[in-house]
């Protein structure tokens, strides 16, 4: 800082200033209330020469030190036990491009690869099914001239048993719809007359999901046994009142539990998975809020309410740079989790084509936005300090 490297000779001065104005004082005073007022300006002066040695403070790194430690960095000759690495990478359109687009959030194989729960589902314990058997005949077992068909609805069991006339019980629980249609046929084979059998699940209390979080109706959704995908049982659950963009969808299966955003899933009907009985969903709101310090007229955590949020909007929402304060030349954009090193991303604001590549930098969750500070607001900081307890002391 300039406050910190003042010489012995400033000092000098300083006390050779202080003494000076003591004798004018002293020379044209002639009372109290100028002895008072030469106290004053001593005692200032004297601040003065304390607060020309203090450091001047600053809002954060400037853009030297910051391209100087990446520099070190690259060439090796990071010390022992400085801050972890990161590399410096100044944005063009190119880098733009490449980095600056969000990474859209995807299922994993596990979860996309089931397909619709009619297909897999297994019969369990309280479901309730409905069994047709039709005849050849119309002197079966069954049926008659007027009917052909007889249908039976019955429900599984606690032993997870299902009755049957003529039959008795038959275990039902584990088994698909197709392969209790066939154990029923081959009870029924040599009693009804070339039986054909079909079965139906007509109800579940087990073909439930839950819903939970920022929807309008939580809590156990019942599922269609055809399926419901992850939209229509958001639609089940009244929908979200946040925009697709701000709502994140964690979905917890077994001992899964992965998270998508929701306007991935509506943008790629891939991530539009099966909801699967058992399921537990949680739809979150995260307003996306970016971290903006340094010489920005409104420093603090900027919440972005558009679906894009470039560097150009995080700006625009920190009331842009500081005309008096900002190094436009060094706006700086940290993100931590980029591999093999951390990296931190330069813009320089003076290129024409500036606002259009901040425009089209997106920021990624976490992303922090630093403004550096210009190297002559440094001397109109400490200016500051140094006439301010001067002006005070004489009024």
């Amino acid at each position: 800082m300039l406050a910190a490297h003042i010489t012995l000779s400033h000092k000098r001065n300083l006390r050779f200033i202080q003494n000076t104005v003591n004798l004018e004082y002293v020379k044209e005073s002639q009372g109290a209330m100028k002895l008072r007022k030469i106290r004053r300006f001593s005692v200032a002066l004297s601040c003065l020469s304390v607060v020309a040695c203090a450091p001047v403070p600053n809002f954060g790194p400037s853009d030297v030190s910051i391209s100087q430690q990446a520099s070190n960095f690259s060439q090796g000759q990071a010390s022992e036990g400085s801050v972890p690495q990161y590399q410096l990478i100044d944005i063009d359109e190119q880098q733009a491009k490449a980095h600056g687009q969000r990474p859209h959030t995807a299922f994993s194989s596990r979860i996309t690869k089931h397909g619709s729960v009619s297909h897999k589902y297994k019969i369990s314990v309280g479901d309730k099914l409905e069994v047709t058997i039709r005849e050849l005949s119309s002197d079966g077992l069954f049926a008659t001239v007027e009917k052909k068909a007889e249908v039976i609805s019955v429900v599984v069991d606690r032993s997870g048993q299902i009755a049957l006339p003529f039959v008795g019980e038959i275990d039902a629980t584990g088994l698909s719809v197709s392969n209790l249609r066939n154990k029923i046929a081959n009870e029924y084979a040599g009693k009804a007359v070339q039986p054909d059998i079909q079965v139906a699940i007509k109800s579940s209390p087990n073909q439930t999901a839950v819903a939970l979080g920022d929807i309008r109706s939580s809590g156990p959704k019942n599922l269609p046994l055809q399926g419901m995908n992850a939209l229509e049982f958001l639609a089940a659950s009244g929908g979200t009142p946040y925009p697709d963009w701000e709502v994140n969808v964690v979905l917890k299966r077994r001992s899964l539990t992965e998270t998508v955003r929701l306007d991935d899933i509506v943008a790629d009907n891939r991530q539009n998975v099966i909801i699967q009985p058992r399921d537990i969903v949680y739809f979150t709101h995260e307003p996306r809020r970016f971290s903006v310090f340094g010489a920005v007229n409104n420093s603090g955590n900027i919440e972005i309410e558009n679906k894009h949020a470039s560097v150009l909007k995080v700006l625009a929402e920190a009331g842009g740079l500081s005309e008096n304060k900002a190094e436009p030349k060094s706006v700086f954009i940290y993100r931590g989790d980029t591999k093999p090193l951390p990296t931190v991303f330069r813009l320089d604001m003076r290129d024409p084509a500036a606002f259009f590549l901040a425009d089209e930098f997106q920021l990624r969750e976490r992303d922090v936005v630093y403004v550096a500070t210009a190297g002559a607001r440094e001397l109109e900081k400490f200016l500051g300090l140094v006439f301010f307890p001067l002006r005070a002391a004489t009024q």
